[in-house]
């Protein structure tokens, strides 16, 4: 016997259902969204994307996030971090991120996502990484007894099967010191009309990194870090 008009009905119902419950368990795309792109979130934490996922902003990096400041912090107020020269390693305990500089941290990732929090929050619009990056401005802090810390931070990407030994971060001469971190670890540290370079080695591969450098500023009358690049096998790394 032929299905009545009714069984028809039915049928074309649960068809119906069956049809929406399997495009509920799709994820939802927005339209022209770009996960990759330009709806990359600064504050993402590192280590974020999933290993051979891809970076999730396009080319090495995000850019260069800047944050200048002047603000004057006491540097002699610890004994056992007083500052008594330009760019003393001792200064750095006294940036006011609440990282303490990562100096003697008992905790290295909460506190650097702490600074890496405190200078995202602060920052304008990233530069591009499209050459040696140099920064310089006047100052008026007292010499020693006080200090003023700028930032520098960029995110950057390395291939899932890229050796990390290959790049290295380099900085020309500064004024008055430099401390160079690379995700919880601090590379090194410059005082004033020093350079440096370091090896990436702690970078880690397939997953977004991030870079800071605290520029300490401990006596007037400039602050400058010059010539700051990435670079891979000796070739400078840009985009």
């Amino acid at each position: 016997m032929p299905p009545t008009l009714t069984e028809i009905a039915l049928l074309a119902g649960v068809a119906c259902l069956l049809v929406l419950s399997a495009c509920s368990d799709q994820a939802y795309v927005s339209p022209g969204s770009d996960p990759k792109g330009a709806n990359y979130a600064a504050d993402s934490s590192v280590g974020d994307s999933a290993p051979d996922s891809g970076p999730p902003f396009d080319g090495f990096s995000t850019g260069w996030y800047i944050v200048d400041s002047d603000d004057p912090y006491d540097t002699q107020s610890d004994p056992n971090h007083a500052v008594t020269d330009y760019g003393d390693p001792d200064g750095y305990w006294y940036e006011p991120s609440g990282a303490h500089g990562m100096i003697g941290s008992a905790d290295p990732v909460a506190d650097f996502a702490n600074l890496r929090s405190y200078v995202i929050g602060r920052a304008g619009a990233p530069t591009p990484v499209s050459g040696p990056l140099t920064f310089t401005s006047d100052s008026t802090i007292p010499t020693f007894t006080e200090a003023s810390f700028s930032y520098i931070l960029c995110d950057f990407w390395l291939d899932a099967s890229d050796d990390p030994s290959r790049y290295q971060i380099s900085s020309g001469t500064v004024d008055d010191g430099i401390e160079v971190v690379v995700n919880d670890a601090i590379l090194g540290q410059i005082s004033l009309n020093g350079s440096g370079s370091w090896p990436l080695d702690n970078a880690v591969p397939g997953t977004v990194n991030t870079l800071i450098v605290i520029l300490m500023d401990n006596s007037q009358y400039n602050k400058y870090v010059n010539d700051l690049a990435f670079y891979r096998d000796g070739v400078m790394v840009s985009g």
